[in-house]
């Protein structure tokens, strides 16, 4: 599915982020624990986890998927390394 990363200069954040749904599914599908402790910052992995498989999630997030200074950016059309504006 990397492939589809590469080819894609729009929206990847979100093929990104159901990407990391998918594993966590197919993780938590094969072995389901009682809690799913989350360090790697993909948030989207709460709702599998809690929502599909049962657990209870707990999380240390370091550096958030998405943050508030890249969202900034975002909105203000400003082009970077990882926004195209």
């Amino acid at each position: 599915e990397k492939h589809l990363l590469q080819k894609c200069k729009r929206l990847t954040m979100i093929a990104e982020s159901l990407g990391t749904m998918k594993l966590a599914w197919c993780a938590l599908s094969a072995v389901t624990p009682h809690v799913f402790f989350d360090t790697t910052g993909c948030a989207f992995t709460f709702f599998v986890a809690r929502l599909l498989a049962g657990c209870k999630v707990g999380a240390y997030v370091h550096y958030p998927t998405i943050s508030t200074d890249m969202l900034s950016l975002v909105w203000k059309r400003r082009p970077t390394y990882n926004n195209d504006a």
